[in-house]
């Protein structure tokens, strides 16, 4: 019997902001272009497949305050509508997104933001995201309402298995083609740069090596991408961060891996 899940506890980050509380209703749409192939004489239409590709549509309630910005929807996606570097946007459908939770993100452009109103309803807003790099499926590897403690010591998490996100691939065990890493800084009161990196390893407790590192500046909060060239990454992976300073770090990170069928140049 399948587990269905209630809209309710679906959670939307974009760029290092968590936009849940703000937000009605998020569509994510995953798309191939297709080229036509059909010829006269054909009995049937033919195609080819192109290039996947994918969207994220947010409906949601306007907030603007000029005293707290950074908080308010309609800041945050007004001050990365022409920002020319993607943002990385997460959406969590599986009940929340602690860790082991799968998500679905990647790096996208906003394309359009829109502010609607009527008499007899509050302000709304609208915003669309053209993913770029791929969309797909990650696996949480920490809750990002939990605050990490730093202390000046590395923090280790605990390695989440791939192989359910990957059964397409030969061997399961390995994803093939690569794909991107994706990290959103929520809230860091950590008083000296942090490196966070994902890593990967065979089995649970193994050896594990580096597949992307992220510089986190003192305070810093964002969000940002690293694209993971093809190689055979392991299907345990885990965060590694390395700390100089001192506060509190609030973070989603995860791996979206590129399918089987993904085209690599």
């Amino acid at each position: 019997m399948p587990t269905f899940r209630h809209a309710k506890n679906t959670r939307v980050f974009f760029n290092g902001h968590d936009l849940s509380h703000m937000l009605r209703k998020v569509a994510v749409t995953s798309t191939t272009d297709t080229a036509d192939t059909t010829a006269f004489r054909s009995t049937y239409k033919t195609s080819v497949l192109g290039l996947p590709s994918g969207t994220v549509n947010c409906e949601g309630m306007f907030s603007f305050d000029t005293t707290a910005a950074q908080a308010d929807i309609d800041n945050v996606l007004h001050n990365l509508m022409a920002v020319e570097t993607p943002s990385p946007i997460t959406v969590g459908y599986d009940n929340g997104v602690t860790a082991g939770k799968v998500v679905r993100g990647g790096p996208c452009h906003e394309s359009n933001v829109q502010l609607s109103g009527s008499v007899s309803d509050i302000v709304g807003i609208t915003a669309d995201f053209q993913v770029t790099e791929g969309l797909g499926d990650g696996i949480v590897l920490r809750d990002p309402d939990t605050p990490l403690a730093l202390t000046g010591a590395a923090s280790v998490g605990t390695g989440q298995d791939y192989t359910s996100l990957c059964n397409d691939l030969t061997p399961a065990a390995q994803m093939q083609n690569g794909g991107v890493a994706i990290l959103q800084v929520i809230n860091n009161t950590v008083d000296a740069s942090t490196t966070l990196k994902l890593q990967h390893s065979t089995t649970l407790g193994g050896t594990y090596v580096d597949i992307a590192t992220f510089t986190i500046a003192t305070l810093e909060v964002g969000g940002w991408y690293v694209v993971v060239a093809p190689s055979n990454i392991d299907k345990f992976i885990r965060y590694n961060i390395t700390a100089t300073g001192t506060g509190n770090l609030s973070f989603i990170t995860y791996f979206v891996p590129r399918g089987a069928t993904a085209t690599v140049a």
